[in-house]
């Protein structure tokens, strides 16, 4: 071999190790740049904003639950679900209903947490049906109104632990059961 080619192939090889680093760096940027993307995703399942009564979204039957700006709500007779925005199935959401079966929880109900100048039973869940299914975590207020239970209910994929976050709680504690009612459903 010699001098000259044994220089080519050095400056080939320089050349092919610049090019793998250039490539490694721009998958490196490219992989942060996705896991930033996944967090910020998780992080808008939860509400951002501290609720505003303009928010406020009410069933047929009078009840309601303050929602966090740019969710989207479903109403139907007798309940509220306010959902995260984005696509997929597993998406955070709040919902508000009347419970069907009281029995369903105990009776009398456990006057637990403060909630609204009253008690009210607080259930925290947390569900995992199969190995690869992410974990489903739940917070539970239920609330009695003169006999009738309402539930009020937080739903997400994110964890949280033994307590509802404070800014989960705070639009819980937006439910509001008045005389106003829905009389017609909105576009």
């Amino acid at each position: 071999m010699t001098l000259p080619s044994v220089r080519v192939s050095v400056l080939r090889l320089l050349c092919v190790a610049v090019m793998l680093t250039v490539a490694m760096s721009w998958m490196g940027n490219h992989l942060h740049h996705s896991m930033q993307s996944a967090e910020l995703k998780i992080q808008s399942d939860w509400p951002t904003t501290l609720p505003k009564e303009d928010n406020r979204i009410r069933a047929f039957d009078g009840t309601s639950i303050v929602a966090p700006a740019g969710w989207l709500a479903k109403i139907s007779e007798d309940s509220v679900e306010v959902i995260a925005p984005g696509n997929g199935i597993r998406k955070s959401h709040f919902m508000v209903n009347v419970v069907s079966d009281p029995y369903r929880h105990q009776q009398p109900l456990p006057r637990t947490n403060l909630f609204q100048n009253g008690h009210a039973c607080v259930k925290i869940l947390h569900v995992k049906t199969t190995p690869i299914e992410p974990a489903r975590h739940e917070a539970h207020v239920i609330v009695d109104r003169d006999g009738t239970l309402y539930e009020i209910t937080f739903v997400t994929y994110k964890h949280f632990t033994k307590e509802i976050p404070d800014r989960i709680w705070s639009y819980l504690e937006t439910f509001e059961l008045s005389e106003k009612k829905m009389t017609a459903l909105l576009d």
